[in-house]
């Protein structure tokens, strides 16, 4: 009988392997003592599938044919011996011929195939046999559970068994004769983890880290661009815009979040994230900046909208120094369309508007018409006044008139004024004042009329009609909307001209004229 060292167990003669725990007996040729290793702990008794030969409770292997006992550990009590009756297999470790089917090699214990069994409810699958003599080694599949149980054959004599968490346990044998040499046996016991740990996997290039993320940061500029491309002045518009933005400074985040992250292998990858982290940093400037933009709620200007461009252009440049550097980057494309896109929607800056007081431009027709002559004149002379509603006006007025008892029909005239052409694209908006009849004019003259009539480059604009009543008149206001456009050659003060018409009922005296004639003008900003 032999005696196995690792539990106590007893076996007939010739046996190879414990009945109980599975230890192989190895009997070095110069010596009468037996090794023993111990491969797996002890679990309840079965009868070997492949031989007949009956075990005691808890035998890991049969101690006839060293066909191994695999119970599946969910609850059932089906045992399954993983090993068949065909023919013979040839040993890669050792030679030795066993019967196919066989699990372990009777002379050496080698495996002499894998079996997987993912979970506790599959089927043992019917093991392909194969010499392994005849193929390469192939890497053991990784772990997928607690019920997983691994044999691993190798001819370099190590045999692996791997269960879950459970223990395993390593046979180192040498030799390659028939009789196998135990040169040194010793139990190891591994944890879970170490059995379960998966290789590293191989270092991905910059190129493979960097592209997905630079994928995603081109499609979020691509929605800005179309966002930025249909931009109008309502609320929604602005809305969406500002939304789109956002997402994109978020991708530009976690893209900058990664390269954090990222160690350059060798130079040229060094190169490309110092080139890619300003890049992304330009990037990210011009998202907030047209994000920012957005949310305002009221129109933003042209000066704010030109940041947001130059922001936009520095990106632009940063990518293209990019792609200099690594074209295997994708390319992210910020579209100078945009540009125009956004200054669009910028409203037209208002026109600054003058307003000019005709009064000190009046020009006579002599050219200058002093009180002793009369005709038209202003306050350019010390006794030239007009008395309106019994206020006498001596400065901001003008006036046609007679003021020495002459003819009444000096009291019609032209207008004329000097000054210099405003710039070009200036026009005229209005002409205002006050059209009034002099209370010094004759009470004969009771029933006259006067009408104010203005030009503008011999285009008439308006006119206004006052009607004398004999005393204390109120004047008529005079406030004429022009039409006329903004002229290339700007507006020219030169070319308005404001005739006035009296229509008289006597001979007597008579004076009229217009207080505080103003216009006001639009220039370009």
């Amino acid at each position: 009988m032999l005696t196995c060292a690792s539990c106590g167990n007893q076996e007939p003669d010739g046996s190879r392997f414990c009945g109980s725990c599975g230890a192989s007996f190895a009997q070095p040729p110069d010596e009468g003592q037996a090794h023993t290793v111990a491969i797996a702990g002890s679990r309840p008794t079965w009868t070997c599938a492949n031989c007949g030969h009956d075990e005691p409770e808890g035998a890991r292997f049969c101690g006839t044919c060293g066909a191994p006992f695999a119970h599946v550990d969910d609850g059932a009590a089906d045992t399954v011996a993983l090993a068949s009756s065909v023919t013979t297999l040839t040993c890669a470790n050792c030679g030795h011929q066993e019967q196919e089917g066989s699990q372990f090699c009777g002379s050496c214990g080698a495996p002499f195939v894998t079996v997987d069994r993912p979970s506790a409810s599959t089927d043992v699958p019917a093991p392909s046999f194969t010499d392994p003599s005849d193929q390469e080694p192939r890497p053991a599949p990784a772990p997928t559970g607690s019920h997983r149980v691994r044999w691993m054959a190798a001819g370099t004599g190590v045999v692996v068994l791997v269960a879950g968490g459970a223990t395993a346990a390593v046979i180192a044998l040498t030799g390659g004769d028939d009789s196998p040499e135990a040169a040194s046996s010793e139990q190891v016991t591994l944890t879970q983890d170490s059995a379960e740990t998966q290789p590293p996997a191989s270092s991905a290039t910059l190129v493979a880290t960097v592209a997905p993320l630079l994928g995603d940061v081109a499609a979020a500029q691509s929605a800005v661009g179309v966002r930025v491309r249909s931009l109008t002045a309502n609320t929604a518009s602005r809305a969406a815009l500002r939304n789109a933005a956002d997402a994109l400074a978020a991708r530009i985040v976690r893209a900058q979040a990664v390269l954090g992250t990222v160690t350059p292998n060798g130079s040229a990858e060094a190169q490309t994230l110092s080139v890619l982290r300003p890049a992304l940093a330009a990037h990210l400037a011009y998202a907030e900046s047209i994000a920012s933009l957005a949310a305002r709620p009221d129109p933003f200007t042209e000066t704010e909208a030109k940041a947001v461009i130059a922001r936009a252009e520095q990106a632009r440049r940063a990518y293209v120094e990019l792609v200099a550097a690594d074209a295997a980057l994708p390319i992210v494309s910020i579209d100078s369309s945009e540009d125009s896109s956004l200054l669009a929607v910028v409203p037209a800056p208002k026109p600054t508007r003058r307003v000019i007081d005709l009064a000190p431009l009046l020009v006579g027709v002599s050219p200058n018409d002093p009180p002793g002559e009369g005709r038209c004149f202003g306050p350019y002379t010390a006794r030239a006044s007009l008395r309106v509603s019994g206020i006498v006006h001596r400065n901001d007025f003008v006036q046609c008139g007679d003021d020495a008892a002459g003819s009444p029909g000096r009291a019609s005239g032209v207008y004329r004024f000097s000054g210099a052409a405003l710039p070009s694209g200036s026009r005229l908006v209005r002409v205002t004042g006050q059209a009034a009849i002099d209370e010094s004019s004759s009470s004969s003259q009771r029933g006259s009329a006067v009408t104010w009539r203005l030009f503008y480059d011999g285009t008439p604009i308006c006119s206004v009609t006052v009607v004398w009543s004999g005393s204390r008149p109120r004047p008529a206001k005079l406030d004429c909307r022009a039409t006329t456009g903004a002229s290339p050659n700007g507006f020219d003060v030169r070319r308005l001209r404001i005739q006035q018409v009296a229509s008289l009922a006597s001979s007597g005296s008579f004076w009229a004229g217009l207080l505080g004639p103003k216009i006001v003008v639009e220039a370009p900003p």
